[in-house]
């Protein structure tokens, strides 16, 4: 966001841009139907350290949208910033899944 705001864009458009992206990520990743095509396996879970955990999921779309954003960082700050807030949309999906599962 501060990169945005460094760049070009305004205040108010950076945030507005990084709002909507986080709330447009966070929906399309928690309503993404793909996820009812998973069967869950009655197995035993797989145990592995939380930060490897962390790891495997953010390649390669949050890598990927990481990318994207700092290379539109030379052609449109907002589009930055709302990649940006595509990638902490993300985040908070991420987050909430985890907790869902931890219930």
């Amino acid at each position: 966001l501060g990169a945005a705001t460094a760049a070009g864009a305004t205040r108010q458009a950076a945030a507005l841009g990084c709002l909507l992206g986080v709330v447009a990520g966070g929906v399309f990743v928690l309503t993404d139907p793909r996820s009812r095509l998973v069967r869950r396996s009655q197995a035993a879970p797989r145990i592995e350290p939380w930060w490897k955990a962390a790891l495997r999921a953010t390649y390669p779309s949050t890598l990927g949208v990481a990318l994207l954003a700092a290379v539109s960082l030379a052609f449109s700050p907002v589009l930055a910033a709302v990649l940006a807030g595509i990638v902490g949309g993300l985040g908070v999906a991420g987050l909430l899944t985890a907790l869902a599962l931890r219930a």
